[in-house]
């Protein structure tokens, strides 16, 4: 066997050497890559790659089209419709929907239809998110809005953008609409609904039957609406008030907290107003304060206007506001008309009292007055007549209105700016253009004249009772 030459020793010190200087040299070559690499990642992100792609396409398990989509509960089908395409996460937890139609949900709830551009199901949650689109709709409702909240848990459906659609017989168009499907109550606003009054007047179009009501909000639970700063009209009357209930049953409307009401004949205030439709009926409560139109303003169109106050007043307070009497031939022609009941049609009636019962259909048109009530009517040149009763009635059809004192008292009252103050049992007057006709039981009181007074014409009742004349100074 050859035998190798064995190193010096020399030799072997240098081999060592090297050696050493070796790993020193990979140990510094390493630190240096380290370094270098450190450096890299500090300055770059090592997952660009995979943050440039959508979280989405990340989550994706499985991509599906043209899909028959139904959703079970154990047994039973909840949930189906079809789909265009769907996007299903890979936890299975989240649905991705896209063009979908023939949407049905048949919840422990209530149950609803629906078609959307796109929509999004949390299955965690169950909860569905329909955008673009939206058009949703069961036996309450048809509408069409771009943003449908459905929540499960809760039961309700919610459109906090623009509604518009069918929603109770009626059309609407609203915001924040939120419907609980479990038994159709809903509240929204603001809003404008129109639609079908519960009684139709026989001979009246469709058409022109018909409820407008709108609000800052409202709210319908079982049979009972409530409108916050509402307006209600059908088109014979305006009702505005802070707060309106409405009974769709019995189509009874209820207007509280400082009601304005307004009709072709009058308008009035008043702390309530209900108004029964089906008879065509208004009781007003509550610091009343009603505006009978002159005859020339009774043809305009309905309208919502400012109702002037009318202050009580007491009888020597009236006579003490009598403008000083003139004897012109201008001043005397006033005088005649304002005791002529021709001019009751002329010029506007401010009424005050505690209550007022007012049928305004036509052909029945009348009311009952009761509350201390007083009325006034001003005219031209500072002529006014101030009236004081128990109790008035008005009947429209027939054009009268009596004022009617207590059983054996004479407390009607019939006060002018010319001086005239008179009392009777009762008065009762003709309304009626054209017209001066009157009649009083037991009246008594004072009438002032001029010397040169222009007469009376033949026309004109004469007056009956304990009447004295007094010179007007």
């Amino acid at each position: 066997m050859k035998m190798r030459p064995r190193p010096s020793k020399g030799s072997m010190h240098t081999l060592r050497w090297i050696k050493r200087v070796g790993w020193a040299g990979l140990a510094l070559g390493g630190i240096v890559a380290v370094t270098f690499w450190v450096q890299w990642a500090l300055e770059v992100d090592p997952f660009a790659r995979l943050r440039e792609a959508p979280q989405d396409e990340l989550q994706i398990g499985a991509e599906l089209t043209n899909v028959a989509l139904r959703q079970y509960r154990g047994p039973e089908l909840i949930s189906r419709a079809e789909v265009g395409k769907i996007v299903v996460r890979r936890d299975r937890q989240h649905f991705a929907m896209r063009d979908v139609r023939h949407g049905e949900y048949f919840g422990e709830k209530g149950q609803f239809e629906y078609s959307a551009a796109s929509a999004e199901w949390d299955l965690l949650h169950e909860q569905m998110t329909a955008t673009q689109g939206v058009r949703v709709w069961n036996a309450d409702m048809d509408l069409q809005t771009q943003l449908l909240i459905y929540k499960r848990a809760s039961g309700t459906l919610h459109a906090p953008e623009t509604i518009q659609g069918g929603l109770r017989k009626g059309q609407v168009e609203a915001r924040n609409f939120q419907y609980q499907i479990e038994d159709g109550s809903y509240t929204l606003g603001p809003v404008v609904w129109e639609g079908p009054v519960a009684f139709q007047e026989e001979g009246l179009p469709a058409a022109q039957a018909k409820w407008k009501l709108e609000g800052a909000s409202a709210s319908r639970k079982g049979d009972v609406e409530v409108w916050t700063d509402g307006k209600a009209t059908d088109g014979e009357i305006i009702v505005e008030a802070p707060r309106i209930e409405r009974n769709v049953k019995t189509d009874v409307l209820t207007a509280t907290q400082g009601a304005t009401y307004y009709s072709a004949k009058a308008n009035v205030s008043a702390s309530k107003v209900v108004v029964y439709r089906k008879e065509k009926r208004a009781v007003l409560t509550g610091n009343v304060q009603m505006l009978f139109k002159p005859k020339d303003q009774q043809a305009a169109p309905l309208k919502a206007v400012e109702i002037p106050p009318f202050r009580p007043m007491v009888p020597d307070e009236v006579l003490k506001s009598r403008p000083q009497a003139q004897a012109s031939e201008e001043q005397k022609k006033r005088n005649e008309e304002l005791r002529s009941g021709e001019s009751l049609r002329k010029y506007p009636v401010a009424v005050t009292a505690d209550r007022i019962e007012y049928w305004y259909g036509k052909g029945s048109r009348k009311a009952v007055i009761t509350g201390d009530p007083q009325a006034r009517q001003e005219m031209p040149g500072g002529r006014w007549r101030h009236i004081w009763t128990f109790k008035a009635f008005y009947d429209g059809e027939k054009e009268t209105l009596r004022l009617q004192s207590p059983d054996d008292q004479r407390t009607t009252r019939i006060v002018t700016s010319l001086g005239d103050d008179l009392t009777a049992f009762w008065f009762e007057i003709s309304t009626e253009e054209g017209k001066d006709e009157w009649s009083a039981q037991s009246l008594s009181g004072e009438v002032s004249t001029d010397e040169d007074e222009i007469p009376q014409e033949e026309t004109s009742p004469p007056l009956r009772g304990d009447i004295r004349e007094r010179p007007r100074t």
